[in-house]
């Protein structure tokens, strides 16, 4: 599972950070309802990163929408992590 992990976030970071090999890639525990990976990548400009993930259902909102709401706060000034991708 975490090496056919690995290849999907190495194709879908491609785009953002160019080639990147991922490594380290640990499972974490908490989160109820999104499960959460740390792992490391060979770019400069993103060398540890976190992946939320989970699936859609209609509690939860979706992944995109998390990000905007995210991307919106930075904006505002709250202290928030940097993203890198989002996609459902």
């Amino acid at each position: 599972m975490s090496d056919e992990l690995a290849r999907g976030l190495e194709r879908i970071l491609a785009p953002v950070l160019g080639e990147v090999e991922v490594t380290d890639l640990q499972r974490l525990t908490g989160g109820a309802s999104r499960t959460t990976w740390a792992f490391s990548t060979s770019s400069a400009d993103a060398p540890a990163l976190i992946l939320r993930t989970g699936p859609p259902d209609d509690v939860h909102a979706s992944m995109e929408l998390e990000a905007a709401v995210q991307q919106r706060a930075a904006a505002a000034g709250a202290p928030v992590p940097r993203i890198v991708a989002a996609d459902n």
